[in-house]
């Protein structure tokens, strides 16, 4: 799994990605995102701009993704981008790093803000 975690942004000035291969990390972040209450989003993205983002790739075993991004804009006050390009609400999460995910800081890397996955309020 890559994380790209940025400052949230269309057009984001810098993106650093790690990677994740903890297999139990993986389990638990599809698990709370399978199990994530939701509600409308409470946000406009002029609201959700400069905040801590984290944009996750998970690698599927048959080879395709599934790309989801998260923007942190405060306590129990969390924005997350669906795969299918809606956008909620959530009181759950923390920034990436908070929690101790990425499991592998070395693995950190400056990439292209091209390759985050694409998180646009509608």
């Amino acid at each position: 799994m890559d994380v790209y975690l940025y400052a949230y942004s269309t057009e984001p000035a810098s993106v650093t990605r790690s990677i994740v291969t903890d297999r139990r990390e993986i389990e638990e972040l599809v698990t709370a995102f399978t199990d994530m209450p939701v509600t409308s989003l409470p946000h406009s993205a002029s609201e959700l701009s400069g905040q801590r983002a984290a944009g996750l790739r998970f690698f599927l075993r048959e080879g395709g993704s599934v790309e989801l991004t998260q923007v942190f804009v405060g306590p129990r006050d969390v924005a997350v981008f669906w795969p299918d390009g809606s956008v909620v609400g959530t009181t759950w999460g923390s920034p990436v790093g908070d929690s101790g995910t990425p499991s592998e800081p070395s693995a950190n890397a400056s990439v292209a803000p091209s390759d985050r996955p694409r998180a646009v309020v509608p």
